[in-house]
């Protein structure tokens, strides 16, 4: 059901899901709050990124001013009031950046400090979403 800003509403079992829209693999995502904001990029072709949300894992409130990063982006990006992040690794053209296994990390003063695979390289735009331990 859309609203009227065209906006998708959905109703979906808690736990982990995968995500497929357009026949395009969005990413596995895990569903643990009845507010999960579910914010999807697709089309992207070219280009490899990965985006999503970082949680407290105890209260899945948003850690705002968390720091992501990748030895592959050119800048670390930070958390948003919502805990949203968007890691951009290129548009190239190249569907994949790296060939070893990748992490991701995720810091943040107030927390242990996160690392993620995020891949054996990292391929394509991908959500991903992150918890982290309060200290």
């Amino acid at each position: 059901m859309t609203d009227s800003k065209g906006f998708y509403a959905l109703s979906v079992a808690a736990g982990d899901q995968s995500v497929v829209i357009d026949d395009e693999r969005i990413g596995t995502i895990t569903l643990n709050s009845r507010a999960y904001p579910g914010d999807f990029y697709i089309h992207n072709a070219g280009c490899v990124a990965r985006y999503g949300t970082v949680l407290d894992k105890n209260t899945q409130r948003p850690v705002v001013g968390a720091t992501v990063s990748s030895v592959y982006a050119q800048t670390a990006v930070a958390t948003d009031y919502n805990g949203w992040f968007r890691l951009s690794l290129g548009c190239s053209g190249d569907a994949c950046v790296g060939f070893n296994t990748t992490f991701l990390y995720v810091t943040h003063p107030n927390y242990l400090d996160g690392s993620f695979v995020a891949g054996r390289g990292v391929c394509f735009v991908e959500r991903v979403d992150y918890q982290l331990q309060h200290r």
